[in-house]
């Protein structure tokens, strides 16, 4: 594939994961980026991410030199990286999701389709008047992030079984199988799994739990079956959502789910959900526990999450009228 070299003047530059998809799929992208971009009439570079670069330095370089739009084509992992390069600045991104779960892209209604996904990632692109006629696809608004200790997170960081589970996932098994391989292990790991005692700093209130979980999401979980990580509204209300889980098996996580879903569950008893408009800090006792954000293990507590207002902007579909 012909790639554009790099200029000063403002255009479109696109971060792609090279390995995600089949083969078949890496090909057609590429044609259909060819093609697309070429046609904007706009300067263009895409770039194919590196095992041992970040891509978000790459892309915070890129804004700097004034580029227009940054899309991001790939899993989650990758917008993940590509989005820590975009906080504070006003440049909006646009996602192509090619991944395994494509998690934020579903949340977000953004298509699975890479030649729709691109139409919305584009729009305004070359005509940022929208005079010339052509149906406008997407529109410009923003999400909330979470920030933990200079990185940032759009989905959620947790403690807990989940943490436990996406450590223990070796890489391979979520190449083969997916999110099938990930929800395996956390159904093993809830086999005998004890509470831990955590102590939480909450907008400055402190208090101690016991828990298997306490997850900390940028959208109002199990909101509605056909949300299961929020509303896209959730994600743009300027706090973050904390959930303290009691539950040690299958079955007591299957009754959170339900009652969450109905409107039944009772408050204190398997769940627990406290909005934070500021900061959450999570400690653990004497054994520091693993920490995930956005599907990858980040540390260890003590972990501090600050909600970061606005810290994104980004495309999504138009709203219908």
């Amino acid at each position: 594939m012909r790639y554009s070299v790099p200029v000063t003047d403002p255009g479109v530059f696109v971060v792609r994961n090279p390995v995600a998809g089949s083969r078949a799929d890496i090909e057609k992208l590429s044609q259909l980026l060819e093609q697309r971009l070429g046609a904007s009439g706009r300067p263009y570079h895409i770039h194919s991410t590196g095992p041992e670069e970040d891509p978000a330095e790459v892309v915070r370089a890129a804004c700097e030199r004034g580029v227009e739009r940054v899309i991001a084509a790939g899993g989650d992992g990758t917008v993940g990286a590509v989005v820590n390069g975009m906080v504070g600045t006003a440049v909006p991104l646009g996602i192509i999701p090619v991944g395994t779960g494509n998690i934020l892209a579903r949340v977000l209604g953004i298509p699975l389709d890479a030649a729709k996904a691109l139409e919305i990632a584009m729009t305004g692109v070359g005509d940022p008047t929208g005079k010339s006629g052509a149906p406008v696809r997407g529109r410009r608004t923003y999400l909330d992030l979470m920030q933990v200790a200079g990185r940032y997170y759009v989905l959620n960081v947790s403690v807990g079984v989940s943490a436990h589970s996406i450590r223990d996932t070796s890489r391979l098994d979520k190449r083969r199988f997916g999110m099938f391989a990930y929800a395996l292990r956390v159904a093993g790991h809830l086999f005998g799994f004890q509470e831990y005692r955590l102590k939480l700093s909450v907008d400055g209130q402190k208090r101690t739990v016991q828990a298997t979980e306490v997850l900390v999401s940028n959208g109002e979980v199990l909101e509605h079956v056909s949300t299961l990580l929020g509303s896209v509204a959730t994600f743009q209300d300027g706090r973050i959502e904390a959930y303290v889980v009691h539950g040690t098996s299958l079955l007591d996580y299957a009754v959170v789910a339900v009652r969450k879903l109905t409107g039944t569950v009772r408050a204190g008893r398997h769940y627990e959900h406290t909005p934070v408009t500021s900061r959450i800090t999570i400690t653990a006792g004497k054994h520091p526990l693993p920490v995930q954000g956005d599907g990858e293990v980040i540390g260890h507590t003590p972990v501090t999450i600050a909600v970061i207002p606005q810290g994104v902007n980004v495309m999504l579909p138009a709203v219908d009228t």
